[in-house]
């Protein structure tokens, strides 16, 4: 007797159609979910990498005292680190258990903690701080509570900098974490470069030690102090009297705290002509003729109509008090002022023959002269210089 093979079920043939279905799902959904995981990851990445450089390009464009710059920046999301230390901005993304780090190098020295919120923040760079550096901070930031963290405060005076400030805003779980940055890390930092040690006979070094040294201050500590020209950052003669779109001359600092190419800066109103002489570009990149209208070639000649302005001779009427007396030839600042010998041997500007016609006065030009109403060819009756009393 024939044994007959026994056929599939309904149930059976179910079963195995919702594997296979499951199987194509899953070959669909997980490719799918990491390449969508994989391009959000690429996006903070680039967005990060954005905002450090747009730091870094802020704070070398930061040259002179006094200056500062502010940069909006987009700070992406699962960032556990933001700051600058040295030569370097930094940055670090965690995602899922892939730590990145981003970094942006900076040609004058920086420091300082930002936020690590997610969305768009205003970074200010400042360089006012007499430290030799450069400094980053939220826009707003002073050692006083409630204004957002500024780092490099004594001793981190700025309570600010420890968690979430006032304004909400978060400064990661690394802050403080890299020597040079500003913040002192209680727990692995004795100091912070360019700060004062609790022992005054010791100094903070670039590993953020306190060592034993002869004076608080070296050169190598990125600060700038007495008798050093520069200390990490680059040296630079431009001056406030530049023109804002003149070059910078500057050059790199060396490890003595020399400058490179030291160089005085020569700008117009200084008083000095540039290095080659008047007809040629100062330290601003722009020609001088001259600081004053006696350095001016028509004026060496002779001609006394010329004035110095913005460091050009240029042509001007010859001033009243400028002019020769007794002849007195030249012009008075404001109308009804006449230019007259004063008598002894100068030219002065005085009141001239004016005023109501019913008693007129004034001085005349001519000594021979009087102030005197007259009627003229019109029939009017005018002030008017008369020879005679």
């Amino acid at each position: 007797m024939k044994m007959l093979k026994g056929k599939k079920g309904d149930g059976e043939f179910q079963a195995e159609y919702l594997l296979m279905v499951a199987l194509v799902i899953f070959a669909i959904i997980v490719p799918a979910s990491y390449y969508v995981s994989n391009q959000r990851l690429m996006l903070a990445l680039q967005q990060g990498q954005t905002a450090a450089n747009s730091v870094a390009a802020a704070s070398d464009s930061v040259i002179n005292t006094g200056d500062a710059r502010c940069v909006a920046v987009e700070i992406p999301t699962d960032v556990t680190a933001f700051g600058a230390a040295n030569n370097e901005v930094y940055m670090k993304i965690v995602k899922g258990d892939k730590i990145n780090e981003i970094h942006a190098k900076t040609s004058i020295s920086l420091v300082g903690v930002m936020p690590t919120n997610s969305g768009l923040t205003t970074i200010c760079i400042t360089n006012n701080l007499g430290t030799g550096n450069n400094h980053a901070a939220v826009k707003g930031a002073t050692c006083s509570e409630g204004d957002g963290c500024f780092s490099f405060c004594d001793l981190n005076a700025d309570p600010d900098c420890t968690g979430s400030d006032a304004l909400g805003l978060s400064y990661g779980s690394e802050s403080g974490s890299r020597c040079g940055d500003g913040l002192i890390d209680q727990g692995r930092e004795a100091c912070e470069v360019g700060t004062l040690c609790a022992n005054p006979g010791m100094i903070c070094n670039l590993k953020c030690e306190c060592v034993i040294g002869e004076k608080q201050f070296e050169c190598g500590n990125g600060v700038t102090q007495a008798g050093e020209a520069c200390d990490g950052r680059a040296c630079s003669w431009t001056s406030a009297s530049c023109p804002a779109d003149s070059p910078a001359t500057s050059s790199s600092c060396k490890p003595d705290c020399t400058c490179d190419k030291p160089s005085p800066v020569y700008s117009c109103g200084d008083g000095i002509a540039p290095q080659g002489g008047f007809g040629t570009a100062n330290s601003c990149g722009v020609r001088e003729e001259c600081e004053k209208r006696e350095e001016c070639p028509e004026y060496i000649a002779g001609n006394q109509g010329v004035s110095c302005v913005n460091c050009k001779c240029v042509s001007s009427p010859l001033l009243c008090g400028d002019s020769a007396a007794p002849a007195c030839g030249g012009v008075c600042p404001f109308t009804g002022e006449i230019c007259k010998d004063n008598g002894n041997g100068a030219c002065q500007c005085v009141p001239g023959c004016g005023g109501d016609t019913d008693s007129c006065n004034g001085d005349c030009k001519e000594q021979d002269e009087v102030c005197r109403t007259r009627t003229n060819d019109d029939g009017q009756r005018v002030c008017a210089c008369v020879k005679g009393g």
